[in-house]
């Protein structure tokens, strides 16, 4: 278990890594979550999301106090309370007469004395009204209801790693720094921006040259890393996020899907469907599906087009079904079941092909272990006609075919099988294994049919037989095709007609040199 999660925080640290510069969002056909999908704290909790999730509520205060499992609601109302007292203690103060500097730090300072004793990393919103407790997210949401309550305009930026807020963003840009109770408030004044650019310019992130040819107020805003401006909606999602993480720490790893689940569908960020879908490749791997928790993770990561993930993974999740179910437990109804299942979701046309292919092939081997070759030639086909270059099941498809009809003692019937098989199917009209067995059952023929003094028959058989032998390169049985041209060559003698048997015999040599029956025979008929 130590190496497991070892192993997935390094994933993560990459994962972090590559997008800490990408904090784009899904489309809504990308993101996928659906609320019936959803696992749920408490009712409460269900009954507010998915009135949220329909912006049919905009209580953003109570979901984000619910966002942690086992929260005391009874605690809900009083905070509320609070907070509607402190709103009211600032309108009751006038402070609207003042600069829009003075009014954001009388905000400032205010509620942070009110509300905040300590920053805590790992922080949910119920901890600021319990134990003072606070960090950039949880006091960020909390300022983010003041000012909305007192109709000040504000944006909710999200960073790597980190959340502020900007108050009057497109007159004075005000930043509100939420976790420094010092400094945790200031505007973006020229010496600022000259002093930000000019950093840029010390770390080379930047050529000096530009300044020549670009506003220092362009650079800035070119720039300055605010990546993402969100809404208090969107807030309660990264809120979920932060929770996943805290109990991906903890190894909780299905309560960590659950909440990261929550808080796509209220935030589809780019970075929590990386995490998430992390989550459930690691949830997967050795899986044999009998779980349907399992079959869910997997549906869900495919939905994920925006973050090209692999859907070549899906291969490996049809191995282990196949496997364990098919091969092993002999259960072709649950493979066709999570068959059927997958393809419902995919709707790319190449997946589905290839889903669909090894499916085939699949089923293709069961039946073919199961001795049943008719059905493992018929899968094996299907599987053919669907790729090019399948040689492995091509000689599969072959080699059930000819199992199939081994045991026939029609041999006439086992030969219109073998016609079927090869019809229309230009690599099998010129496979050396289908066409070698295919000689061995016209040989029988022949000799059956001259045999019995019917050389009418017999000479058809012949005539097949030497297109292939003079067509295809095919493994020739020597002995049996002595017997045939013998059992020809005596049909002929015994009606009389020596010069046809002798013809035949020396054809029969051809293809079986050396050939002591017909050498003997060809002796006899010559004096």
């Amino acid at each position: 278990m130590i190496i497991r999660v070892l192993s997935f925080f390094l994933l993560l640290l990459l994962i972090f890594k590559v997008s800490a510069q990408e904090t784009g969002k899904f489309t809504k056909k990308d993101t996928l979550i659906y609320f019936n999908e959803l696992t749920f704290n408490s009712s409460e909790e269900k009954m507010l999301f998915e009135k949220i999730l329909n912006n049919q509520s905009d209580d953003y205060f109570s979901s984000m106090y619910m966002v942690k499992k086992g929260v005391d609601l009874k605690g809900l109302k009083s905070a509320k309370l609070k907070l509607k007292r402190q709103i009211e203690d600032l309108k009751s103060k006038k402070i609207g007469t003042n600069s829009e500097k003075k009014i954001i730090k009388k905000i400032y300072k205010d509620v942070h004395d009110e509300f905040f004793n300590k920053y805590q990393l790992n922080n949910h919103f119920d901890d600021v009204f319990t134990k003072g407790y606070y960090n950039c997210l949880s006091s960020s949401f909390l300022y983010s209801l003041v000012l909305e309550e007192l109709n000040i305009p504000f944006q909710i930026n999200v960073l790597p790693n980190h959340v502020n807020l900007t108050a009057y963003p497109n007159t004075h840009n005000i930043l509100l720094e939420t976790t420094d109770p010092v400094k945790g408030y200031f505007s973006f004044d020229n010496k600022f921006k000259e002093q930000y650019v000019n950093n840029l310019i010390a770390y080379k992130i930047i050529d000096k040259s530009e300044k020549n040819f670009i506003s220092i107020d362009e650079l800035f805003d070119q720039y300055y890393n605010t990546n993402q401006v969100v809404s208090i909606k969107e807030l309660v999602g990264a809120q979920y996020y932060n929770d996943g993480l805290y109990l991906l720490r903890e190894e909780n790893f299905i309560q960590a899907i659950q909440q990261l689940e929550k808080s796509i569908a209220l935030y589809p960020s780019i970075n929590a469907g990386r995490v998430l879908i992390s989550l459930y490749l690691n949830e997967l791997i050795g899986s044999d599906y009998s779980d349907n928790r399992h079959f869910q993770y997997l549906a869900k990561y495919v939905r994920y087009k925006e973050l090209k993930i692999d859907v070549g993974y899906l291969d490996y999740a049809f191995e282990s079904v196949a496997k364990h179910h098919l091969l092993n437990k002999k259960d072709t109804i649950f493979f066709k079941t999570f068959y059927e299942k997958i393809d419902s979701i995919s709707n790319d046309s190449i997946v589905s092909k290839r889903l669909h292919f090894f499916y085939l092939g699949a089923m293709g081997e069961y039946y073919f272990n199961s001795l049943e070759y008719n059905s493992a030639a018929e899968y094996f086909l299907r599987a053919v006609n669907l790729k090019e270059d399948t040689l492995g099941l091509l000689n599969l498809h072959v080699k059930s075919a000819i199992l199939y009809v081994n045991d026939f003692s029609n041999k006439k019937k086992a030969l219109d099988y073998l016609n079927k098989v090869e019809n229309g199917h230009e690599q099998l009209e010129k496979n050396k294994l289908l066409m070698s067995y295919k000689a061995e059952i016209i040989c029988l023929l022949m000799i059956r049919k001259f045999e019995s003094n019917d050389p009418k028959s017999g000479e058809i058989y012949r005539e097949q037989l030497e297109f292939i032998f003079d067509n295809i390169d095919v493994k020739i049985n020597e002995h049996n095709v002595g017997i045939a041209y013998a059992q020809a060559g005596s049909c002929y003698f015994r009606k009389g007609n020596r010069a046809k048997a002798k013809v035949l015999l020396k054809k029969g040599l051809i293809y079986s040199p050396e050939n002591y029956e017909l050498e003997s025979r060809l002796k006899m008929i010559s004096y």
